[in-house]
């Protein structure tokens, strides 16, 4: 395979990142309709951050890491990398 091993080990850690953080994200989308789930977690109304906030944007950031990985991994990227060379 053409694919190092550091790069495998990187798109490990960014898909267990990513699983992680929907399962906590999603789990705090649903404890906040329950009265034991504080509100200081809940995503803010005006102004701040929150977990929820917190979690939205590293789903983000995940989604953004995954889709570069994605572009390193295709044969045109490899191609215009062999080009430079």
């Amino acid at each position: 395979s053409w694919i190092p091993e550091t790069f495998k080990r990187i798109q490990d850690a960014v898909s267990m990142h990513r699983a992680n953080v929907m399962i906590m994200t999603c789990l705090a989308i649903l404890a906040v309709d329950f009265r034991a789930f504080p509100r200081k977690y809940a995503k803010t109304e005006f102004y701040g951050t929150s977990l929820m906030d917190a979690g939205v944007g590293s789903i983000i950031l995940c989604s953004s890491f995954v889709e570069g990985l994605k572009v390193m991994g295709s044969s045109r990227y490899r191609a215009k990398e062999k080009q430079n060379r």
